[in-house]
């Protein structure tokens, strides 16, 4: 079983510690040396008041800048972007930032990404909301048609389209970095099948878990499952709920934890390495 682990987002009225880049080196670093399989970098590039407010959280480093910190200071672990929303961004410049990423940190590249939900973002950056699911599926065949090409790219597009240029460098990994696909859905489960290796949901019961397994199957091929272990605390039967995941399928928990300060981050954090990891 692997297991990945994010940083605590900043939500309104939190500790503006968390946000201080001591604590970013410092956390990073622990989850390398704990022995966590990747780290995850979110992706909002506003967040909309009420939503903050909301508990959705304040204030979000851009995962790219995020990864690229995380990659110079690490040697082993996997960076993972999880997860990219793809619709309102270019896909060119998302498959350059990811191969950029995957070349220099020697291929640690995990590509997770996803079709967003938020419509107050959507709407702030212009992007028609209800056209999200076709401009992710059309920006993933654009992001992975940039990663395949020994050369010029040639594609079109309903919203998209490149000829007679290229999108460099490409990524280390051949033939292309691993792809997780985020979303609850059972259309984020045809598009793992479609483009992707994992399937990585969210907030989710072990039926829906199963059910999602079960489609991907019925769609044409077992994918893999990277299944929400949620923000731990000491006390939680974590254990036990992480035998339970590994028993429905999943191949990696994604996990946070809880505190309301930097320093009760890193003993819930040194608690769940100590039960699970060593």
């Amino acid at each position: 079983m692997n297991f990945t682990v994010g940083l605590p987002i900043r939500r309104v009225g939190a500790d503006q510690s968390f946000a201080d880049p001591s604590f970013v080196r410092d956390a990073i670093l622990f989850a390398e040396e704990a022995g966590f399989w990747g780290f995850t970098a979110p992706d909002h590039i506003v967040a909309p008041r009420t939503w903050a407010e909301a508990g959705g959280g304040e204030e979000w480093i851009d995962p790219f800048a995020l990864l690229g910190f995380a990659a110079g200071i690490t040697t082993r672990i996997r960076l993972i972007t999880h997860t990219i929303v793809l619709p309102y961004r270019t896909p060119f410049a998302v498959a350059k930032a990811v191969a950029s990423l995957d070349h220099l940190s020697g291929g640690r590249m995990v590509f997770g990404c996803g079709s967003g939900y938020l419509r107050e973002e959507f709407e702030i950056l212009g992007v028609p909301f209800e056209e999200r699911g076709e401009r992710a599926d059309e920006a993933l065949r654009f992001v992975t048609a940039c990663w395949a090409a020994d050369g010029d790219v040639e594609l079109d597009g309903s919203f998209h389209s490149i000829h007679g240029a290229r999108v460099a460098p490409r990524p280390a990994q051949r033939p292309r970095p691993p792809i997780w696909i985020g979303g609850n859905s059972m259309r984020a489960v045809r598009r793992t099948v479609e483009f992707g290796d994992c399937w990585t949901p969210f907030d989710i019961t072990d039926d829906q878990m199963r059910e999602g397994l079960a489609r991907a199957v019925e769609l044409g091929r077992p994918v893999e499952l990277a299944a929400p272990l949620g923000r731990v605390q000491q006390g939680d039967e974590v254990v036990a709920r992480a035998d339970a995941l590994r028993t429905l399928g999943a191949s990696y928990l994604k996990c946070g934890f809880g505190g309301r300060t930097p320093v009760a981050w890193f003993e819930n954090a040194r608690w769940f390495t100590k039960e699970l990891l060593e």
